[in-house]
């Protein structure tokens, strides 16, 4: 199935690395690979409302979303991609909890973008608080 690519998403993927970008059969979400073990999913980017926000989630192994950001704004979304690479990059064995990061109680941490949930990942030291 071809899927059209709208000029907000067109411009968010010419911004990022295109060997780390994949798109899944019958949706218009982007995924980010960050590595083998992290990637993010992306919602929100495909459209031509340009008020509309953004949501990610960030997948561990493929099977579990550790995290969950909300109302990212479209011109954000690159700058919160990166935000969220160099915290999974700093991200132990010991920081986890099952798929949790124990610092932040069981299940998915939801971040609100908008109320400066990133600099959670920006100050986030490490290990189970």
């Amino acid at each position: 199935m071809s899927k059209k690519i709208k000029p907000i998403q067109r411009s968010i993927m010419n911004q990022l690395d295109k060997h780390k970008l994949n798109t899944k059969d019958h949706s218009t979400d982007l995924w980010y690979i960050i590595n083998e073990k992290y990637d993010i999913e992306i919602d929100g980017i495909n459209t031509l409302r340009t008020s509309k926000k953004a949501k990610m989630w960030v997948w561990i192994n493929k099977k579990s979303v550790i995290l969950e950001i909300s109302n990212v704004p479209h011109e954000d979304v690159v700058k919160a991609i990166h935000i969220i690479e160099k915290f999974t990059m700093r991200l132990t064995d010991d920081d986890f909890e099952g798929n949790s990061i124990a610092a932040f109680g069981f299940g998915p941490t939801n971040i609100n973008y908008e109320v400066g949930g990133l600099n959670q990942l920006i100050n986030f030291k490490g290990g189970k608080h």
